[in-house]
């Protein structure tokens, strides 16, 4: 199904970017979950408690729908670490009885609701049993992997923001759906099976925009009248490398084996020591791979008291995200 998303002057003045553990734990258990969500949830549902059949239940009553009072809207904050699990079910704990009550009333045309819509509704305390439930879910089967998720998600975002800070919103959005963006609408696939396509209005709300490692060519999109606008897109590293490509480092290819293996071992940010560490090599050297990094614009160096941190810049994350090492696992 293609989505049309109509956007007004006031919705590209507040486009947001968020980071999401709640959309990819419910996206990689859903029914339309991608190949490589399928294979990461094979490998983990063995491990998912009792605890987590409420949520496991709720998500696959209604293929294609989740309530969007699971998912809330967080965006990132520069000045802070990003959303966590638990400050997503926070604000989802606190979700008014009358949107959860509206949001349930989707599931009233199923042939046997689930019995955790029937807890929802009459329990006062079912949003934050449900929230437990995700949460346990979370603990038992995302929890190891999201920090090797997060980082990735941050070099697609750091390029998006990029490309948005050096070339413009329009240039932003035609990286995200190439051909089918302009300043007046996004179109791209979505999340649910069926003929045509529909249409959304923004209304000048703008929205957030969240990369998704479990997504493959489709979005996912939450667009009701609670909260901002969220659009979930596949994370660029998400695709499958051609196979030449993943035979081979391009990335060593295009500035040398030793600057790559700096360039992708800086990972969210360190120290000449740690980085040195982290290749086995001597500081001096270390020092070495920085300095010409830094001079290609790749990463960026900042003195804190005695030492120097060194972070991978927007191109720098634009090229690890086209260049992944060959061989390298995905969750």
């Amino acid at each position: 199904m293609r989505v049309t998303v109509r956007l007004q002057p006031g919705d590209l003045a507040n486009i947001r970017f968020a980071v999401s553990p709640a959309t990819h734990l419910l996206t990689a258990v859903g029914p339309f979950r991608s190949p490589a969500a399928g294979r990461w949830w094979h490998n983990v549902r063995r491990h998912a408690p009792a605890a987590a059949a409420p949520v496991l239940e709720l998500i696959g009553a209604k293929p294609g729908f989740s309530p969007d009072f699971l998912t809330p809207s967080i965006a990132l904050d520069p000045r802070r670490p990003a959303p966590s699990i638990a400050d997503e079910l926070d604000v989802m704990r606190s979700a008014d009885s009358s949107r959860v009550a509206a949001e349930l009333a989707v599931y009233d045309d199923v042939a046997e609701p689930p019995r955790v819509v029937r807890a929802l509704r009459e329990d006062g305390r079912g949003v934050e049993r449900l929230a437990d439930s995700m949460y346990a879910l979370y603990r038992s089967c995302l929890a190891d992997d999201w920090p090797a998720i997060e980082r990735r998600l941050r070099a697609d975002l750091a390029y998006r923001a990029g490309v948005l800070a050096e070339r413009g919103v329009g240039a932003m959005l035609d990286s995200l759906a190439p051909g089918q963006a302009d300043h007046s609408s996004l179109t791209v696939p979505g999340g649910c099976r069926g003929a045509g396509g529909i249409e959304f209005a923004l209304d000048g709300r703008g929205f957030l925009l969240s990369a998704n490692t479990f997504l493959d060519a489709n979005w996912l999109f939450s667009i009701g009248p609670w909260q901002q606008p969220f659009l979930a897109y596949p994370a660029l590293h998400a695709a499958e490398p051609p196979a030449a490509a993943r035979d081979r480092d391009t990335l060593a290819t295009l500035i040398g084996r030793g600057r790559a293996a700096a360039l992708r071992a800086i990972g969210a940010g360190c120290t000449t020591g740690e980085l040195a560490a982290r290749l086995a090599v001597s500081a001096p050297t270390a020092s070495v791979h920085a300095s010409a990094l830094r001079e290609a614009g790749l990463l960026a160096s900042a003195r804190e008291g005695r030492e120097v941190v060194h972070s991978v810049t927007a191109l720098g994350a634009g090229l690890l995200v086209a260049n992944r090492a060959p061989g390298r696992r995905r969750p």
